[in-house]
């Protein structure tokens, strides 16, 4: 009886504090007038400032995302500008509607069709040259589509960036705020600039690199947006290759979630987003940057312009001197005051094995010098002319000497560089012993 006494008497404390405290209100506004404040709220925060955003968007894992710029507008209408393959390619805008309502939270909702983005979440059979197929055969998409949202949870907002959240299928998508005045149409081709700069057939493989420990990852897949990477020396790769749905903007790379990398030791790092940089791609702490250039310059399977217009002043003057000389030549078969042109470096078959060589044209006739290259480091080769073949000894070295005193000046070590750190396709060059002699080369 003693208990139950003392446990009443608790209880009934208990609830007296309940109630007396109840005009202590933790908020100064109901639930549902801060639910209509936060949506009015962010409504402001799309409209504002000329209300443009870059609008980076994913469908699903399986395919690159996709970048849009959508301007939202007082009155509830949005352009939406974009120039994604699924509608050829080309850029093109249309105004459709948008809201912003409560619906278990705060949710921004495309809610009439636009043809440009509400392709993604149309449920139709997906059609055309890039549908996907099984083993040559087409994929019947009918009552799915490529699964995307048109309906988003508005969820980090700090006035420049927004993360969404598709309502349906939960996948991120990022509201990116741009100046009033900017031009769709130029931020839609800066992007497209930087993604063709990626060339999957002949450098489909980049290098990211840590900068803390020095590890070094490949990374191929930034040309089709769905990238893979693994660490450079692991021997169980498998185990930890990392792969993700990429959108490449004008600001940078960002995967449809922050890629969570493996190292060697088998600790885990997470990147959301790379951006643009002089130093390549980059992230803090990590960089992506293309294939060093000496190890391009050996791949047997390339062949280099050399740009005439890159010559530093000694090797402009060597090869006007040559060029000068070789249309004092008089043999028929080379035309009338024949032209020296440098076609660049090629491997050609040399007695059944590919050879390094450099390719000189007098008129219409092409010659050969064979040697080898070299690599000495990441950012060092070593060339060498040993032997010329048979049109240069018999025509170039008796009749144009000039010619050969130019070639032997793009022999020795080089230091070479990508020109820039993400573009692997052309190659700066300078003499060691001679820095004074420079040039570039470009792949064909």
């Amino acid at each position: 009886m003693k208990k139950y006494i003392i446990l009443s008497a608790l209880a009934a404390a208990l609830t007296f504090g309940a109630c007396s405290n109840d005009d202590v209100r933790i908020f100064d506004e109901s639930a549902a007038d801060r639910l209509e404040n936060s949506k009015n709220a962010n409504f402001d925060a799309l409209v504002a400032d000329g209300g443009k955003w870059a609008l980076e968007y994913f469908s699903n894992t399986e395919e690159p995302g996709y970048l849009f710029v959508v301007e939202f507008r007082p009155d509830k209408s949005v352009n939406i500008t974009t120039d994604h393959k699924w509608i050829g390619g080309e850029e093109k805008s249309e105004v459709s509607m948008f809201d912003v309502i409560t619906d278990n939270g705060i949710v921004l909702t495309f809610n009439t069709y636009n043809r440009l983005f509400h392709i993604f979440s149309d449920p139709a059979d997906i059609t055309g040259a890039d549908a996907p197929t099984n083993n040559g055969q087409d994929i019947d998409e009918t009552g799915y589509g490529h699964e995307g949202d048109y309906e988003f949870m508005m969820m980090e907002n700090d006035g420049q960036s927004i993360r969404l959240r598709g309502k349906k299928h939960a996948l991120n998508a990022y509201l990116r705020h741009l100046p009033a005045d900017a031009d769709p149409s130029a931020y839609l081709a800066e992007a497209k600039k930087l993604r063709t700069q990626f060339d999957a057939k002949r450098f489909p493989t980049y290098i990211m690199t840590e900068s803390a420990t020095g590890a070094s990852y490949d990374i191929t897949g930034l040309s089709t947006g769905i990238v893979t990477c693994v660490p450079t020396e692991s021997t169980n790769p498998f185990a930890q290759t990392e792969t993700k749905a990429v959108v490449i903007t004008a600001n940078g790379v960002r995967p449809y979630k922050a890629f969570d990398f493996i190292r060697k030791d088998n600790s885990r790092f997470a990147v959301p987003e790379f951006t643009w940089s002089n130093a390549g791609l980059a992230a803090p702490g990590y960089v992506i940057t293309a294939p060093v250039a000496s190890t391009n310059l050996c791949r047997q399977d390339l062949s280099w312009d050399i740009n005439i217009d890159s010559f530093s002043t000694v090797l402009a003057e060597a090869f006007a001197a040559a060029d000068a000389q070789t249309q004092g030549i008089s043999v028929s078969g080379f035309g009338n005051k024949p032209r020296l042109t440098v076609p660049g470096f090629v491997f050609k078959s040399k007695n059944g094995k590919l050879t390094f060589s450099f390719q000189a044209k007098v008129g219409k006739v092409t010659f050969n010098y064979f040697g080898e290259v070299e690599k000495l480091s990441d950012s060092k080769v070593k060339i060498a002319f040993t032997q010329p073949d048979d049109a240069i000894r018999i025509y170039l070295q008796p009749l144009t000497p000039k010619v050969i005193d130019f070639i032997k000046l793009l022999e020795g070590e080089f230091t070479v560089e990508n020109l820039t750190a993400l573009d692997p396709s052309e190659v700066t060059f300078v003499s060691v012993s001679n820095p004074e002699i420079s040039y570039s080369v470009v792949v064909k």
